[in-house]
């Protein structure tokens, strides 16, 4: 802490204490007292201002200069919190006690961005997994020279079904993204998942049952998600399985 900013700060401190000596003559020379007495109790004065400044400034200067040391020493720099500083005046106080707040805020904060990332770290292994099924498929199918067409198409939109699912993933917890609800049509979305998914339900013969779809309905998503997570429900099923008679 250098002594000009200090002495700044102070300066309606240094300005009272300039008035309350000119007060002192004024008053004195009014009321006939001995300019000795005078002289003595404005010299009082500022020994007393001096020894107050120098003090507090010493004080202060020692604990800044502390906590700039220490902070260089560090790699990490927040954890400065984490060392051992006691500062001997009100503002220093303060001063901790506003980066303990911060400091515990942010670790807080990285906790949950931790969690998320662990989250979407094993949510990617397990789509990975999931995507190389009809990758796989295919392959086989190459390999075997077994070209079905429709067998290949099944498999090609569960790839991009995988795919849409991990960009809505992505996306979910985007900060930028507002919320507002939206009217949405629940008969048109799901017609467009089983389009979608045609050749999956002809080719293993499911049958679908719709009920109490021709209704609208408030959702905080978009039409695109919705059908998203609705046909991300769809992609679960193996078009390897057996054939189903009812499916709802």
């Amino acid at each position: 802490m250098k002594l000009v900013i200090y002495i700044k700060e102070k300066l309606a401190f240094i300005f009272s204490m300039v008035f309350i000596i000119i007060a002192i003559y004024v008053m004195g020379y009014a009321c006939k007292i001995r300019r000795d007495y005078m002289n003595v109790l404005a010299l009082i004065i500022v020994i007393l201002s001096v020894f107050q400044l120098l003090t507090e400034y010493l004080r202060k200067k020692k604990f800044y200069n502390e906590m700039y040391n220490i902070l260089e020493g560090l790699d990490q720099k927040y954890l400065l919190t984490e060392m051992k500083l006691n500062p001997n005046f009100a503002e220093g106080e303060i001063l901790m006690d506003v980066m303990y707040e911060v400091d515990r805020s942010m670790k807080e904060r990285l906790n949950v961005i931790e969690q998320s990332y662990v989250e979407f770290k094993e949510y990617l292994e397990m789509w990975i997994h999931q995507i190389k099924i009809p990758i796989s498929a295919i392959k086989l199918m190459n390999y075997n020279g077994n070209i079905d067409v429709a067998k290949q198409r099944v498999q090609i939109n569960r790839m991009n079904d995988y795919v849409e699912q991990i960009l809505y993933y992505a996306r979910a917890d985007a900060p930028e993204k507002d919320y507002i609800l939206k009217k949405c049509n629940l008969e048109s979305i799901i017609n467009n998942v089983l389009l979608q998914q045609k050749e999956l339900l002809l080719g293993n013969r499911i049958k679908i049952q719709k009920n109490n779809t021709d209704k609208d309905a408030k959702t905080e998503i978009t039409n695109q998600d919705l059908q998203t997570l609705i046909d991300s429900m769809s992609i679960t099923t193996n078009p390897d399985e057996p054939n189903q008679d009812n499916n709802e």
